[in-house]
Parts: C-alpha cells; structure tokens; sequence
C-alpha cells in the first residue's frame, strides 16, 4: 500500500504546450464523436429509405431538422448526415472541453 499513498507526491506543472495538446484532443475527440454519430445517422435513413425501419424515430429527427432542409429523401440522407456530424461534433467537443476543464 505505500506505493498509493506517497508522502512525497508532487503535483505535475502544466506548461503550455500540455494545455496546447489537451486541445487538440478535444477537437480529435470532437471530429470521432461526430463521425460516429454521422454514420448512425446514415444508417437510421438507410434501413428506413431500404425497410421502413425507424420511421417514429426519423419523424422526430425531421421535426428537428426540418427547418433547414432535412426530409426523407436521398437528398435529405445527405443532408442529415451532415448535419448529424455538425450536431455530433459539437457535443462531443464541448464535453471534450468541459471533461478537460474539471481535470484541472
């Protein structure tokens, strides 16, 4: 148990080019977060578009985006892919941003 509890712990200094990579880590993060939810974004269309599947869940992602352009078609798959990466993005980035904050 001694080598958990150390007397002679010393905090780590943090010197700008820690804090310069903490964000780009969120951006990193922010861009695998946005992907991620592109793509099941894609996919929710997809099996839609091809099966019929989801349609209560993408008649609430048109009441979302609908304002902008988004609808169930083959342009509106493109369309609410992208916008499925922006949204993604964005919330990943700032929980990426928040999460790095309170670690300091």
């Amino acid at each position: 148990m001694r080598g958990l509890f150390k007397k002679d712990y010393k905090p780590v200094r943090v010197n700008r080019s820690m804090i310069k990579r903490m964000r780009s880590d969120s951006v990193n993060f922010g861009l695998a977060g946005g992907i991620v939810v592109a793509f099941l974004m894609l996919l929710m269309n997809l099996a839609y578009q091809f099966w019929g599947l989801f349609p209560e869940s993408l008649s609430l992602v048109q009441d979302i985006y609908g304002f902008v352009g988004y609808d169930l078609t083959w342009f509106g798959v493109l369309l609410g892919t992208i916008y499925a990466f922006f949204d993604g993005f964005v919330a990943f980035w700032l929980f990426a941003l928040v999460y790095n904050g309170l670690r300091e």
